[in-house]
């Protein structure tokens, strides 16, 4: 049976983090769609705007001070190390139960604007 795998290529694709993160390049291999903590290891350009999206708190007790969903202590970078690895937002929330779904919406929206915004500047 042939190897499906080689030569597959992802797509450059933005993704955000713990600060908004805009990932550069593509790697090589299947997506792995195990739930992921934070800590892929790409190389990212930072845009921190995260203090006013309701959806997230930072203190820097808690996580090393990362943004953090509220009401837990899963950091944001968490739901954008997944999804760049090919999980969909259903598979998120059933891999981690504590977030709400209009949680993970507010901040994709709010990372969505904050990228914008930075592009134009």
């Amino acid at each position: 049976m042939a190897d499906v795998s080689k030569g597959f290529q992802r797509p450059n694709v933005v993704e955000f983090g713990s600060p908004l993160l805009v990932r550069h390049g593509s790697s090589a291999g299947p997506p792995d769609l195990k739930p992921r903590l934070s800590g892929n290891g790409k190389r990212y350009v930072k845009v921190t705007k995260w203090d006013t999206c309701d959806a997230v708190e930072r203190h820097p007790d808690m996580v090393s001070g990362a943004w953090v969903f509220t009401e837990t202590r899963l950091p944001i970078s968490a739901l954008f190390d997944n999804l760049g690895d090919g999980a969909s937002i259903d598979q998120f929330l059933e891999w981690f139960p504590g977030v709400s779904r209009w949680k993970v919406e507010a901040v994709l929206s709010h990372g969505m604007a904050e990228l914008a915004a930075s592009a134009r500047l």
